[in-house]
């Protein structure tokens, strides 16, 4: 149901912030001599689960099409 999968996203939002609490203690401390980001890393793995769990070979259309629709998902 919509509620349960509302409860999923806040538990799964607690884990992640729990999980990387020391990362966020420090970015609150020493934000500005921090360069760089993990959107590289959060990107990759968003694509890699859809693409890469079910092994096919991607046409570059393919590859773009799917590729909307996993940014169109994690948008709404």
């Amino acid at each position: 149901t919509d509620s349960e999968t509302k409860k999923k996203a806040v538990r799964d939002a607690r884990r992640y912030i729990l999980n990387n609490w020391h990362g966020i203690e420090i970015k609150a401390e020493k934000g500005y001599e921090i360069v760089g980001c993990s959107t590289e890393g959060h990107v990759s793995h968003l694509f890699s689960n859809r693409l890469s769990s079910r092994p096919k070979g991607w046409s570059e259309v393919g590859v773009a099409k799917m590729s909307k629709l996993i940014i169109y998902k994690y948008h709404i």
